[in-house]
């Protein structure tokens, strides 16, 4: 075996790791909707969790009194 052949994935050019195998590379613009909607995403979660804390909250309140 020749040393090229015994490269190992770790050890390969990042170009030839990023290349999907479907041929589609992402653009920049691409990558900015991406993250705007991962963001958004991720943002909506943070939302709900707190909304959903507040809400339990309130209700444990409530219930406390009577």
């Amino acid at each position: 075996m020749s040393e090229s052949e015994n490269k190992t994935d770790a050890s390969a050019e990042p170009s030839e790791l990023a290349e999907p195998k479907d041929g589609f590379t992402p653009d920049e613009a691409f990558r900015k909707k991406r993250r705007s909607r991962n963001i958004a995403i991720a943002l909506t979660l943070v939302g709900m969790m707190i909304l959903f804390y507040v809400v339990t909250i309130v209700k444990m309140t409530a219930n406390y009194g009577s």
